[in-house]
């Protein structure tokens, strides 16, 4: 095959990959349950529950024994003042 033909060839094939590939995913689509009168059966039942959190100050502020003089000091102090 030339070149020219080989584009046309794989153009083709693209084309009917494409086709279904969107045909496949119109059937699945189609396939689906209608969830319109759940929804509007189960609204009532739905709830928002929200919460709110207040930090408390930490009791200790000093650094663990194992954390002094090495790097996660450095790191962790800026949040113990």
């Amino acid at each position: 095959m030339n070149e020219m033909t080989s584009r046309g060839f794989r153009l083709v094939m693209f084309a009917v990959f494409c086709l279904i590939f969107l045909a496949s995913g119109a059937v699945q689509a189609a396939s689906l349950p209608n969830l319109v009168p759940l929804v509007k059966e189960l609204k009532p039942v739905v709830v928002n529950i929200s919460t709110s959190q207040s930090p408390t100050p930490a009791a200790d502020k000093e650094m663990p024994e194992g954390f002094r003089d090495s790097p996660f000091e450095e790191f962790f102090s800026p949040l113990s003042r």
